[in-house]
């Protein structure tokens, strides 16, 4: 259990990370 909660809190971060990085990029864009 401890393993999967790990994972999913870093796949989770990275998601985060990946979207805050998307709206950086479509501002730099406009």
């Amino acid at each position: 259990p401890y393993v999967d909660l790990a994972s999913s809190y870093g796949t989770g971060k990275i998601s985060e990370l990946q979207s805050c990085f998307n709206s950086n990029v479509e501002k730099f864009k406009n």
